[in-house]
């Protein structure tokens, strides 16, 4: 149990350990900047460790761009002749309900109690685990055995959700305020990158049999392992502490007598750790506890966050129309054969994705400089720009749809690189406790989950009212209805990130301040 006391040292707080007895004294920021033995903690990471905590998120984007786009469809097809359409639905459901389980998976990881920390040994199990279900995924597939597929799919997506959910908690774990605008746009370029990794597969080896693919993943998710390990040397059994510094929020880390510091932190005072029962390492969960890892306080220190879980749905929503981009440019782009259907779709998506992942690091920066809201609304304006131009634009005029549609991809990658390259930082900015944070980053990741379950439908329902051609093709109207649905969606995000009253405001505007403040002085 760790017990603290004032010390009669402004700034300095004695520590217990978990048996009772006392350790050394844990140092605030500004006695640690006073002393004349000690040199001030610069709290600051490597580029080299930064890119190791975010080389799995390459990995992710490839994995799962490859697994919806080709993967899945051709097993549907291949295991399930009779109705691969019913199969890959629930392919689908299998890949995305895992989801579900990131709240819970991030509460044991908040509480584990491990030699190696609390986010490592998940990503080795993780990562063991995942590996040999493709391997039963790629022999089922072989054996032509469905059901036994259904099943090792199951298990490859329920291990990857607890891998991504360690990955995503080892950013607040490590990463400094001042830098999570930076860290937000390297995660967006990986996982951007991967996908784009994705569609290059497709065009190099759609011909190659289908189990290369899984030697792929599995190839990549073991050399992500010792990179992400070897990235996060968390502190081996211990959980960090940290006062709030009075005069900002930003990060700060705490110096012990032997010079070495915590890099987490906390924005409530010290506290006394869980003392709850453990197995293996493991916390033992009360069926409350569970079910309190999917509740929305709406109290004054949550507040924020569900803001930003809002404004991440909405805006997952509003993309999720790409669904029926394929149909789009089949019914107002005038691509008449599948081959220059699928030409003009992944020339406008690579174009996005490419665009995208360019602008993501620098407005990642900019964030950090001028502060997040600002990139989410013009994200917001770019993307209604986007879905106007969709739904009024004659794509048979010039400059023809295909250069059309790279010119439209160009403007949505601008858009959609905005706001992804600020998604991660808003929500490590609110997080409600960051001794909780892959709890809260296993809620954050659930938005998207809701998005694409519930968008479908929703777009379904547009596309149906505005009707279908005697051809069977869909009528403009349709488009236009989803396309103003969608900019609602993206207006709404914004509105809910204007709501929220903790994120980064940006060093540039603090500087500021400071300077008025000397002036006057």
């Amino acid at each position: 149990m760790v017990k603290t006391r004032n010390t009669g040292n402004e700034g300095e707080l004695a520590v217990s350990s978990r048996d009772g007895t006392p350790s050394n004294s844990i140092k605030s920021p500004e006695t640690v900047k006073d002393s004349p033995k000690v040199k001030a903690p610069n709290n600051d990471i490597s580029i080299l460790r930064v890119s190791g905590l975010v080389f799995f998120f390459l990995v992710y984007g490839f994995v799962f761009s490859l697994i919806g786009l080709y993967v899945l469809p051709l097993e549907a097809n291949a295991l399930f002749p009779a109705d691969p359409s019913s199969a890959l639905s629930i392919m689908f459901i299998l890949t995305g309900g895992p989801m579900l389980l990131g709240p819970l998976f991030g509460k044991v990881s908040d509480e584990s109690k491990f030699k190696m920390g609390r986010r490592r040994p998940f990503i080795i199990i993780g990562t063991a685990v995942s590996s040999f279900a493709l391997v039963g995924m790629s022999s089922a597939s072989y054996a032509n055995m469905g059901n036994l597929y259904l099943l090792f799919l199951l298990f490859t997506m329920v291990f990857l959700q607890l891998i991504t959910n360690a990955q995503h908690a080892l950013l607040p774990d490590f990463v400094p305020k001042h830098r999570q605008g930076e860290i937000s746009g390297m995660v967006a370029i990986m996982e951007l990158l991967g996908s784009s990794l994705g569609f290059v597969y497709i065009f190099l080896f759609y011909d190659a049999p289908i189990e290369t693919a899984y030697v792929v993943f599995i190839t990549l998710l073991l050399a992500s392992l010792p990179i992400s390990c070897f990235a996060a040397n968390e502190i081996p059994g211990t959980q960090s502490l940290e006062w709030k510094s009075p005069s900002d929020s930003e990060t700060g880390a705490l110096m012990r007598d032997d010079g070495t510091y915590d890099q987490g932190y906390s924005e409530v005072p010290a506290r006394e750790l869980s003392t709850r029962n453990t197995f293996c390492g493991i916390p033992i969960l009360s069926l409350r506890e569970i079910i309190y890892c999917y509740y929305l306080d709406w109290g004054p220190r949550n507040r924020d966050f569900n803001f930003v879980f809002i404004s991440r749905f909405l805006y997952n929503l509003a993309i999720s129309v790409q669904i029926f981009f394929l149909y789009f440019i089949r019914d107002m782009a005038g691509a008449k054969t599948e081959n220059e259907q699928k030409i003009y779709m992944a020339a406008c998506a690579l174009t996005a994705q490419c665009v995208a992942a360019s602008i993501a690091l620098p407005m990642g920066k900019v964030s950090d400089l001028f502060g997040r809201k600002y990139l989410i609304y013009l994200s917001a304006s770019i993307m209604c720009a986007t879905y106007f131009l969709f739904s009024v634009h004659d794509f048979q005029s010039y400059p023809g749809p295909l250069a059309s549609l790279i010119i439209i991809g160009v403007i949505y990658g601008i858009g959609n690189g905005s706001f992804l390259a600020v998604d991660t930082a808003l929500a490590l900015d609110v997080l409600p406790d960051k001794e909780e944070a892959a709890k809260a980053m296993g809620i954050w990741t659930t938005s998207g989950f809701l998005s694409v379950m519930l968008g479908p439908t929703l777009w379904f329902l547009c596309m149906k009212y505005g009707g279908k051609s005697p051809e069977g093709h869909y009528n403009a109207l349709g488009y236009q209805i989803m396309m103003a649905a969608a900019s609602l969606c993206v207006i709404g995000a914004a509105v809910a990130v204007s709501s929220v009253k903790r994120s980064h405001k940006g060093t540039y505007w603090k500087n500021i301040g400071s300077q008025v403040e000397d002036t006057y002085e």
